[in-house]
This record gives C-alpha cells, structure tokens and sequence, in this order.
C-alpha cells in the first residue's frame, strides 16, 4: 500500500539504503483493511529486529488511513511449520560463544594516572594484585561486596584493557568469568528468541561468577535486550554473583535507557576514567614501546601523544608503526631517527581516521557558534531570527555531513523532529548549489576547521 511505501522511503533517510532493503523494505504486505495493516517478516530476527526499531516509531507517528489510525500487525513466514528435526539440527548450530579476552592484558601494563587511581585501585584490590610489587595476593575486595561496578569514560581510556586484566587475573584463580561486549550481548538475545533458545542463552550468562558488560550505552532503545539484561541481573545480583559494566557516560546520562536498569547500575559503584596528562600519556608509550623493545626518539613521542588523542589509539598507532617500518623501505632509517615527519607520512590512514573521530557534537556545535558569533544556547535554543535560524540549520548540516549522524539523532540533539533536521539538510544543500555567499563562505571556514580541529 502507498501509506507504507511512503514510510519506507522516510526509514530510509534514516537507516541508510543497504539497511532499509535488508529490514524493512524486504517485509511482505500480505493484507490490508480500513484499520489493519498485515505484514510478514522473513524470520524471527527480522522480526525482532521490526519491534525494536520500528514498532516505537509507529506508536510515536501512526499510520493514518481516511482519518483512521492503522493497527500494524506482523508475523512470521512459516511459523510453526519447522519440523522438529529442523528445530534441532538449528539448535545444533547456534552457541552462545562470547568474546575473547586478550591474554596479554595485563595490570602491570596500565597507567591509570592520578585521576584513574580510585577505579585502578579498586579493580586491582579485586584482583589481588599489587601495583607496588607486580604481584598478586589474597584480594583485598572480595566479589559482589561492591555489586555492580559501573566503570564510564570516553572512548579509549582503557576501560576495556582493565577489564580484560581483571578477568584474566581472576580466570588464574579458577573463577567464571564471562567477558561480553553489548553488540555480543544483543546477538546473543537475537539468537535466543529466533531459535526459541531462551533458556540455553540464560544458562549460558548466568552460570558465572563474574559477568563484565562493555559499553551498555549500545543497548540504547534496544528493549528486548534491556529486558534480558535486567533479568539476568537481578539474577546474579540475588546470588552475591559480581556484575561489572562499562558506558560511555554516567548511568543517569544514558539514553533510552529504562529507568530501572539505571537504578540497578546505580546500586553499586560509579567510578569514571579520566584522559591521562600529556607527562603520563607520554610513560604509557614509552612503556609500551619498552614491551615491545622498538626505540622512538622524544620528538617522535611528543608527537604522537599530540596527535592521538586516545590511548587506544595511541597504542594502535605505536603497533602500526613496527609493522609498517619493515615494509616501507623508502624511509630507510633505523626506529630512534624517524623524525614526526617520517611518522606523519608513515600513519597518514590513522592520523586522517582520529581527526575524524575527535570531532563531536559538542564541539561541532561549539564552532559553528564562534563562526556565527552566537551562543550554542542560542543554537538549540527555540528562537526563530535569521541570527539564530541560519547557524542551527547549518549545524545540523554540518551534523549529517561531518559527522555522519542519523536524523533522529541529530533531532534529539538539538530537540527537533526528525523531519525539520531534513528540512534544514536540505535548505543548506540547495544554498550551497546556488553558492549563496552567506551559508557557502562560512561552511567552508567551518569545514577546514573541522578536519582540523
């Protein structure tokens, strides 16, 4: 039916061509009345995947039919009719594998900086080991008497190096530990309800000791899989079993997440991850290069903590350059006199990759705002003159171009309906094939800026 088509078409814009052909596009309009819509889903995970991402749209913006608001029902393609040999040969081929831990993740290897020293102290305190010696020993802290710890930071502090030397350290001492990142997480709950392996997915994480959670911000509007993880929360939580999570943000910054898997992280510890100073980024790769018996000089260090802004980054950066320096040949010289230069050409595909990523929001929106000579409040703010309009439209532009985020994202960036963000995408676009001099001259300013910054 067009009503549909047309919503498809609006999906698009937001999921991107590839994803809407897989997920939505493909779903089969199999009936239609005055206040009914039928539709039939390939299999359960295209099914699931519908009621995650598409059913909350539908609530917030009905279907409207002849001024009749249309009910949207789904089901799946030959449901029930799976012979029970095919059941079991499916049962065979799913497992529950989660992700592996780095075995060489180790404490000794971590910096953790005056700001970090709290959540350093208290993950080495249940691991038993001594930063002063290298050693380990009888924990100080014992599992679930701190239940959950909840570690946050931006991107590439090392939550997740820590987490795998805690894991490691208490793997040694025969305990179960389950390590998962939160897209594994979400598969995994995909997998159970597909294949009606509920169950086998609920033994599977939650006969343990230890479950570490990473990044939990990835389980934003992701219903079903908050609803498993709470179960399975509250299920070791009962048990005195030790859960720890990481999130890019505090647990009461998390968004679309449901309010009483937030109070739950809350029950315990939040400690945050703080970027370590230029003096102590610069001891992490010295001693990382010291690990790995490779030689920069001082300068060629100053400049790579000046140019990778994370310390995973830093550390992806330190491994390349041993790989590449072997093969190109045009360099010819030994590690300790490779000059910033030599490294600037050496790492160009990873130096182009951070600044893309140290762009955000925050300071998109920040510079937009110097350019305009307004406030970024005056900027998400509700005001509609010419001052205000023009900037806004202009981040938002810059929001979708730069920065490659989905409208409704942007919408709720700047607190707007998705559909006036692709209002104003589309406003600055057509400017900008007019070469109108009062959009085009400062975006190109804006445009350098951020590749820059």
């Amino acid at each position: 039916m067009q009503q549909w088509n047309d919503v498809v078409r609006e999906l698009e814009q937001d999921f991107g061509k590839a994803t809407t052909d897989v997920w939505i596009r493909s779903l089969v309009v199999i009936g239609f009345d005055d206040t009914n819509l039928y539709l039939q889903a390939a299999d359960h995970f295209q099914a699931l995947w519908f009621e995650e991402h598409i059913r909350p749209r539908l609530k917030k913006r009905p279907l409207i039919v002849s001024g009749k608001k249309l009910r949207v029902h789904l089901k799946v393609r030959n449901e029930g009719n799976k012979n029970k040999n095919d059941a079991a040969q499916d049962d065979e081929r799913i497992t529950f594998t989660t992700d592996s831990v780095e075995s060489s993740s180790h404490f000794s290897q971590f910096i953790p900086g005056k700001l970090n020293e709290l959540p350093f102290r208290l993950i080495t305190e249940l691991a038993g080991f001594n930063p002063e010696t290298g050693m380990f020993g009888t924990p100080a802290l014992m599992l679930g008497e701190l239940n959950p710890i909840y570690l946050y930071g931006a991107k590439g502090l090392g939550k997740t190096h820590l987490l795998m030397s805690l894991a490691n350290a208490l793997k040694n001492r025969g305990k179960r530990v389950l390590y998962a990142k939160a897209e594994t997480f979400t598969d995994h709950v995909i997998k159970a309800y597909r294949s009606s392996l509920i169950d086998e997915f609920r033994k599977a994480y939650r006969n343990v000791d230890v479950l570490i959670i990473d990044d939990v911000h990835i389980f934003s509007k992701k219903s079903t899989t908050q609803e498993e993880l709470f179960h399975t929360f509250n299920y070791l939580h009962t048990r005195g079993k030790q859960i720890i999570v990481t999130a890019d943000c505090a647990p009461r910054s998390l968004v679309d997440v449901e309010e009483r898997l937030v109070s739950r992280f809350e029950w315990g510890v939040s400690l945050a991850l703080e970027k370590l100073s230029k003096d102590e980024r610069l001891l992490l790769l010295k001693k990382r290069l010291e690990g790995l018996d490779f030689t920069l000089s001082d300068a060629s260090c100053r400049f790579l903590i000046e140019t990778f802004y994370s310390n995973a980054s830093l550390i992806r950066a330190t491994e390349a350059i041993i790989l590449r320096i072997h093969v190109d040949a045009k360099l010819g010289k030994r590690p300790e006199f490779l000059t910033p230069d030599d490294l600037s050409l050496l790492l160009s595909d990873l130096i182009e990759t951070e600044h893309r990523q140290m762009m955000t929001p925050e300071k998109l929106l920040s510079l937009v705002a110097k350019t305009y000579q307004v406030t970024p409040e005056d900027i998400l703010g509700k005001s509609k003159t010419k001052e205000c309009v023009i900037p806004r439209q202009v981040a938002m532009y810059l929001c979708r171009k730069e920065l490659g985020l989905p409208y409704l994202r942007i919408g709720s960036i700047f607190s707007r309906d998705h559909s006036t963000v692709m209002s104003s995408v589309r406003l600055v676009t057509k400017a900008i094939e007019k070469q109108d001099k009062r959009i085009v001259d400062p975006l190109d300013n804006l445009q350098k800026l951020a590749s820059s910054a």
